[in-house]
């Protein structure tokens, strides 16, 4: 474990004393007190986008919620009708590779037809 000290890190062997005159002594806590695992004098200062899920933490007011919430459901929206447009194209470009089956199916056999009766009339 350490502990930040301006610029340096500093290693934390045992509870932190920052008085000079014991250095050397080990201070023990007192027992009805847990010691804290690090330095909880400042607050930390952290950034979380929007999509993060600690954005979604009691500290949102109901209007951030509401107004993510109307967020989340606008790109919802946006991307199910761009999958819905997506299958149709997929459906279309199906029913067009159908159609062309379906034509060069009716070629062939008259095709097979031809040759047929070409080699019939030997």
């Amino acid at each position: 474990m350490s502990k930040m000290d301006g610029q340096h890190i500093l290693p934390i062997f045992g509870p932190y004393d920052p008085h000079p005159a014991m250095i050397g002594s080990v201070r023990q806590p007192h027992s009805s007190t847990p010691a804290p695992s690090q330095d909880t004098s400042e607050p930390v200062e952290t950034t979380i986008e929007l999509d993060d899920l600690r954005a979604m933490s009691p500290r949102m007011t109901s209007e951030e919620v509401e107004a993510l919430e109307r967020e989340i459901h606008t790109e919802l929206r946006r991307h199910a009708r761009a999958l819905q447009d997506s299958l149709l194209l997929i459906f279309n470009l199906i029913e067009a590779v159908k159609e062309g089956h379906e034509k060069l199916d009716s070629n062939n056999k008259v095709l097979q037809k031809y040759i047929g009766d070409l080699t019939s009339m030997r």
